[in-house]
């Protein structure tokens, strides 16, 4: 999904947020699956790392991602 919010111009990366703004507004629950940092922190409020098909970690969005961002950097 990352792919394609950050390909294109100004004018489809605006209808690109529209669209998932509506697809929340009525499912209330996006699963999204991103390597983007920044698109998770932005559409997400809970995150669930996975490895090898284990979860990791789960929680706020922000402490997970620190948390992996710090495992990976080692």
């Amino acid at each position: 999904m990352d792919e394609w919010i950050v390909a294109g111009d100004a004018g489809f990366l605006a209808k690109a947020q529209h669209r998932i703004e509506s697809f929340i507004e009525k499912a209330g629950i996006l699963v999204l699956a991103s390597h983007s940092s920044d698109i998770c922190r932005q559409w997400c409020n809970k995150a669930v790392w996975m490895e090898r098909g284990e979860v990791k970690m789960h929680g706020d969005i922000a402490t997970v991602l620190d948390s992996y961002n710090s495992q990976v950097a080692k």
